[in-house]
């Protein structure tokens, strides 16, 4: 650990943010058409959010191998599907009741 925290060594890591958009060092790989039905992307888009923090620049087409590698690293990730069932937005049980300490406003 000492030597990642001195910059002696690197340590690569990934993270699924969820609907086919991962998270690996300097990259960030969005898939279109991941079950996010707010998406504006029609294609995959690939960021440097180091260089791009605004996510401006799609370039994928500028670094095929590490698109293709993220995509092999969100895989496992969009094949799981949950168990439950959850109801869509607004959709709540009519039998709930909110905690008396919660404040309601109309």
């Amino acid at each position: 650990m000492l030597a990642s925290l001195t910059d002696q060594k690197k340590i690569s890591r990934g993270l699924f943010l969820g609907h086919g958009s991962f998270i690996m060092d300097e990259w960030k790989l969005v898939k279109a058409n991941s079950g996010n039905e707010k998406m504006k992307h029609t294609d995959d888009v690939l960021y440097n959010i180091v260089k791009d923090p605004t996510e401006k620049n799609n370039v994928r087409k500028e670094h095929p191998d590490k698109y293709k590698e993220l995509l092999e690293l969100v895989k496992p990730y969009d094949n799981i599907e949950s168990s439950l069932v959850v109801p869509p937005y607004g959709q709540g049980r009519k039998t709930f009741k909110a905690p008396k300490e919660w404040s309601i406003e109309k």
